[in-house]
């Protein structure tokens, strides 16, 4: 059964505002106890799950920013449910959790997006608190990179667009003028073409006709 431990008092700005949200998922319910000790008062919100099948009905619903996974669960294992749950939420990073470390088992995770181990049993309570701190850093900065690069793109087409209001408000005035006789519209077809090429020009950049 899931429960949900450590209520945050205060939400944290370097995630939006809200609470930093972490996911565990550990078969030993003394686990769950000693993280929901852990992170009480720390502004951090923990759902604690005991299989990788609730794990997966959580993601399914919500989002969370960092998942500590044991590494030897039962049935699926931590690894086989981290690369399930990468391919829920595609940005979603962890801490493993193992009795033990190898170095097949640790460079698999770091390429399912892992950020660090926990060795059990758990020796310093710090070195723990430590290390999700250390990771939850790395998510935020992942997800302020995500932002600028997302408001970075549309950058262009907003100028591109800008520049296609007083160049089509030009050419509709040039439109009006030769109108009025055959001679102005003779007289004034090359600046409307040379307006309406670099139209194309903008467009073809990225823009789109407001």
């Amino acid at each position: 059964m899931s429960n949900t431990v450590g209520a945050p008092p205060a939400p944290s700005a370097d995630f939006g505002g809200r609470p930093p949200r972490l996911l565990l998922v550990d078969d030993e319910r003394v686990i769950h106890v000693v993280f929901g000790e852990l992170l009480t008062g720390t502004g951090l919100e923990l759902v604690a799950v005991s299989s990788a099948e609730e794990a997966l009905a959580r993601l399914q619903k919500e989002t969370f920013d960092l998942a500590i996974v044991d590494k030897n669960l039962p049935g699926m294992s931590g690894l086989d449910l981290m690369r399930v749950l990468s391919s829920v939420q595609v940005n979603l990073r962890f801490i493993v959790i193992t009795g033990f470390s190898s170095v097949d088992s640790a460079v698999e995770a770091l390429q399912l997006g892992a950020i660090d181990y926990l060795l059990k049993p758990f020796g310093d309570l710090e070195t723990v608190a430590a290390k999700i701190r250390k990771a939850l850093t790395r998510v935020a900065g992942e997800q302020a990179a995500r932002l600028a690069q997302g408001a970075g793109s549309l950058e262009p087409t907003r100028r591109i667009n800008a520049a296609l209001i007083p160049l089509m408000d030009a050419y509709e005035r040039l439109a009006k003028l030769a109108s009025a006789s055959p001679d102005e519209d003779a007289a004034l077809a090359p600046a409307r073409d040379a307006l309406l090429r670099a139209r194309n020009i903008l467009l073809g950049q990225g823009g789109t006709k407001t």
